[in-house]
């Protein structure tokens, strides 16, 4: 994970099951599976009842179950997931929908680093960007990539990047693998 300056850029913390809650949801997309091996190995053999998984390598599926449990939950409950950027900040969209706390949610990268990107100008969100420039599929305009992080959108925000001296763009570099 690239460091950063920025209060608004999140900082991930590996996952551990936080005992005070009732009841544990993990979610891993992909690599983030891994992680939910390790969470459920530190885990005692008397707390793994407490303890539901969804895991798998299609994000739209989990995130549909992920919608499912969280709709059946009930207060006490902490949901953890693991898998790459863009994953994390969806499933705590729903979570956040539901009522959760910033506090019971614990995220946790695995994965791709690619960014979701949303267009200051015409506001398009594009997913899975890998270069610290991109073009905005909506305005047309080369966009910086910034480090600034919207929660509440899951995204970094994209500014043009010639605004102030028309047509000299950068050279593009692979900086988000």
């Amino acid at each position: 994970m690239q460091a950063s300056t920025n209060k608004s850029r999140p900082v991930y913390q590996p996952i551990s099951i936080d005992w005070s809650g009732r009841r544990h949801l993990l979610v891993g997309l992909g690599e983030g599976g891994a992680v939910i091996d390790r969470c459920l190995a530190e885990c005692p053999s008397g707390r793994k009842d407490d303890i539901a998984v969804i895991r798998g390598d299609d994000a739209s599926a989990l995130l549909r179950e992920v919608d499912t449990a969280l709709a059946a939950a009930k207060m006490g409950l902490r949901l953890y997931v693991a898998g790459p950027e863009t994953f994390l900040w969806d499933v705590s969209a729903i979570a956040i929908g539901y009522g959760m706390g910033k506090n019971e949610i614990g995220r946790e990268v695995a994965g791709s680093i690619a960014r979701r990107v949303f267009c200051v100008h015409c506001r398009t969100v594009a997913e899975a960007v890998t270069t610290d420039i991109h073009d905005c599929a909506g305005c047309g305009h080369a966009l910086q990539v910034r480090d600034h992080f919207s929660r509440r959108m899951g995204a970094f925000m994209g500014v043009r990047i010639d605004a102030e001296a028309p047509g000299e763009i950068p050279e593009r570099r692979e900086v988000f693998p």
